[in-house]
């Protein structure tokens, strides 16, 4: 009759709600707590929603449970999925030495517990947060917006959204350069601002210019942008912030096919973005959902039975590929066009510099190592038409007649085949940042400190002409 025990209804409600506010602790203290972004913070925040779900199971009771658990039960696997797999890439990464389960990247010989040697994965995981925060602007000159003032230790934007110190009023016995280029110039991958090819490039210039002229260097590059996104950047921009140079460095993205899919889209954007919001959430979701399972599938190697991973080719044949490159290289050159010749109304200086790519330097490698090795196989056995597509003469040819429509307006349109023809250390890098030392290339577009470094002092060497003051 006195008994007081709290009702079992009540024991469900405890529970449940205790067991749902440890799981949003758990990823809330992760994500708080972050050095880096790693796979442990995604693994966490997997093992949260799971302890969300079976928080919910707790809580109801009959028939609600059980059809709560029917509904879930789907979304409950893919979080279990999900969070084994996350932690199993942190302990390959951290404690076996491995990077994912990519076959071209070398087994280290010890055990990782080095903070001071920081895996390139640890780095990517930061840019991989920064893009969860990418912006549509249906009615803006870039398409998409990189998140504007983000923070961390990796990388930074200013207010608009560009890897730069903020766009201020030219100050007094300042010259000033605009800098415009794709996620190579963004410097993406790299494990800090100070590891990118602009600010390199403003270090180099201030040591030639005189004492009393102060170099800036700002950064307009746009990750995954072309051409097509460039030239209105630069027609916005190219005259207020009153630039005395120019420099682009661009290329691959165009050659892909992007400037051309840009210029279509361009023309439907506003009737069927205009409330792009929702659509943009939703898109989100579902194409997460289908590359984890596609992800899932290939670690399980499920695609084996279905077509050997080198013969893949979406039945696009080398001639239609090659006539699609025409077709790409004819409206890069168009675009560039249209810069140079708002530049020459403007009475701006400009220098063009044709984006390198992997497949070159390792083209032009003399001494490759295992790594060097196996990424050049990859590209041999996988993507032959893109690998003979990345060679010295098919490169130098887009030099030179890139440069053919630059001297039209008294430019100049460079490569970098002789810095990458002098190079004598590795091409590609390891899973450490900066090791194996000399390497050039993180990925196909983007470079290692070393490599923008090397970029940085080439670009310098041809454009320190334009500065006011003694030179040596």
């Amino acid at each position: 009759m006195f008994n007081k025990a709290p009702h079992p209804k009540y024991k469900r409600f405890l529970l449940g709600f205790g067991v749902a506010i440890l799981s949003l602790a758990l990823p809330a203290v992760l994500f708080y707590f972050r050095t880096y972004i790693t796979p442990l913070h995604w693994s966490g925040a997997w093992v949260g929603l799971i302890g969300v779900l079976i928080s919910s199971a707790i809580i109801l009771s009959g028939q609600r449970r059980l059809k709560l658990i029917t509904i879930l039960l789907p979304l409950f696997l893919f979080s279990a999925v999900e969070a084994v797999w996350h932690t199993s890439i942190f302990v390959s990464e951290r404690i076996l030495q491995k990077v994912g389960v990519s076959s071209d990247l070398p087994r280290a010989s010890s055990f990782y517990m080095d903070s001071s040697r920081p895996l390139q994965a640890e780095i990517d995981f930061v840019y991989r947060d920064m893009t969860l925060d990418l912006h549509f602007m249906p009615d803006a000159i870039r398409l998409v917006a990189w998140p504007p003032n983000f923070r961390s230790n990796v990388v930074n934007t200013n207010f608009l959204g560009f890897r730069s110190r903020e766009f201020t009023k030219k100050r007094n016995n300042t010259f000033r350069i605009l800098a415009f280029g794709d996620s190579g110039l963004f410097g993406w991958n790299a494990p800090n601002d100070q590891s990118i090819i602009t600010f390199y490039l403003e270090k180099i210039l201030q040591k030639y210019s005189g004492e009393d002229i102060a170099v800036e260097v700002l950064n307009l590059g746009v990750p995954s942008a072309n051409s097509a996104i460039h030239y209105p950047t630069f027609a916005t921009y190219g005259q207020s912030l009153q630039p005395d140079l120019v420099l682009l460095f661009m290329g691959l993205n165009d050659l892909s096919g992007s400037n051309v899919a840009v210029s279509g889209f361009n023309r439907r954007i506003r009737h069927h973005f205009l409330n792009f919001t929702v659509a943009r959430k939703l898109r989100y979701l579902g194409i997460q959902l289908i590359s984890g399972l596609d992800d899932l599938a290939r670690k399980s190697k499920l695609y084996s039975a279905v077509v050997p991973s080198n013969k893949f080719s979406l039945d696009h044949t080398a001639s239609d590929q090659t006539r699609d490159y025409e077709l790409f290289k004819r409206v890069y050159f168009d675009n560039l066009d249209k810069i140079y010749s708002l530049a020459r109304k403007l009475e701006i200086e400009v220098v063009a510099f044709e984006q390198p790519s992997s497949r070159l330097g390792l083209w032009l490698a003399e001494a490759p190592n295992k790594l060097d090795t196996q990424k050049r196989d990859q590209f041999t056995q996988t993507k032959t038409w893109s690998w003979n597509n990345g060679s010295p003469e098919a490169y130098q040819k887009v030099v030179d007649d890139g440069n053919e429509i630059a001297k039209r307006y008294g430019y100049s349109h460079f490569g970098f085949l002789n810095e990458l023809g002098n190079h004598r250390g590795p091409v590609i890098q390891g899973p450490f940042i900066g090791e194996p030392a000399g390497a050039l290339f993180v990925s196909d577009a983007h470079y290692t400190p070393y490599g923008n470094q090397l970029i940085a002092n080439s670009i310098a060497e041809r454009i320190k002409h334009f500065l006011p003051g003694k030179l040596p």
